[in-house]
């Protein structure tokens, strides 16, 4: 899979809570740089699903009980190697 292009029209894609998740395969243009200093928005490089996760579970679910996460980020992940 080639680079992605993060452009300001999709920017909202990738925020969460104040955070911009970037990973190897994105390439963040200039525009969105400027915008994500302007709006104080910190970058998280080399994003992960799991921290992804425990993230909405947290804000989304209230769930903060470490067990329960790693239990559903197990099933997430072992959902989505059937997509593989």
């Amino acid at each position: 899979m080639g680079k992605i292009l993060v452009k300001l029209d999709k920017i909202n894609e990738y925020i969460c809570d104040n955070y911009f998740y970037q990973n190897k395969d994105m390439i963040i243009s200039p525009t969105v740089k400027d915008y994500l200093k302007e709006k104080n928005i910190e970058i998280i490089y080399d994003y992960n699903l799991k921290k992804r996760i425990e993230i909405i579970l947290n804000r989304d679910y209230k769930i903060t009980d470490s067990a329960k996460i790693k239990k559903i980020i197990e099933k997430v992940e072992g959902e989505l190697q059937k997509w593989v």
